[in-house]
């Protein structure tokens, strides 16, 4: 590890379709097409806000940002990922509602968002998430 904590800007900066060499990253998983599917990045002292354009990575079905040090909200677009099977946002320091997009997420399989300042309500969709 380098002696400066990386932000989760940066290791997202360069997940364009367009440089295949992403699929070779740390923490990066892709499918036969080269699309991103899988982005485990646990315990890396990731800091900051989740950006809203990690919902651009369409064909994502495993997101794993648990044990870092994210603040602010989980991003009001999650619910874009229809691809998502986990979503593990586990002990970090994320605050404010879940979004009402994570009731559309009808594939997700596991959710994992203890150890958050998270407060609200939990959307009603949630309850049957992963019932065909």
């Amino acid at each position: 590890r380098s002696s400066q904590s990386p932000t989760l800007i940066s290791a997202l900066c360069a997940l364009n379709p367009q440089i295949p060499s992403c699929c070779s990253w740390y923490g990066v998983g892709c499918g036969r097409n080269g699309e991103v599917t899988r982005l485990v990045l646990v315990g890396n002292a990731l800091s900051g806000t989740i950006p809203s354009e990690i919902t651009a990575l369409h064909a994502l079905e495993h997101l794993d940002l648990s044990n870092n040090n994210l603040t602010g909200p989980v991003p009001l677009d999650i619910g874009s990922l229809q691809s998502l099977t986990v979503l593990n946002l586990f002990n970090n320091t994320l605050q404010g509602p879940l979004p009402e997009s994570l009731s559309g997420l009808h594939k997700l399989e596991k959710l994992i968002l203890s150890g958050n300042e998270l407060e609200g309500q939990i959307p009603k969709g949630l309850g049957g998430l992963g019932e065909p």
